[in-house]
């Protein structure tokens, strides 16, 4: 796993699937009706942390590598991004700072 944006700022993350069914469940049942809910991700976590719970997971480690901002240049590049793509990539990196 690798870090494109050379950032550690920590993010929230948080499972497409739970969400709709927390949903699913506060729309179905009458004793939430009127109420107000919060719902997310309960911690925030690194892209090291990410891989780390990932690893957990899959029972075995996932590396993870940080990258500088001309690597992720590189490898989109390398992956063969068309150059309107590789432009807008790389406005997103030149945000992150």
């Amino acid at each position: 796993m690798t870090d494109p944006y050379a950032s550690s700022n920590a993010k929230i993350y948080a499972a497409i699937a739970d969400l709709a069914e927390a949903n699913a469940k506060l729309l179905t049942d009458p004793r939430h009706r009127n109420k107000s809910y919060d719902l997310n991700a309960n911690k925030a976590l690194s892209f090291r942390e990410v891989a780390g719970v990932i690893g957990e997971a899959l029972g075995k480690p996932v590396p993870f590598v940080s990258t500088t901002r001309e690597e992720g240049h590189r490898a989109v590049r390398l992956q063969g991004c068309p150059a309107g793509g590789r432009g807008a990539h790389r406005g997103l990196l030149e945000r992150r700072g």
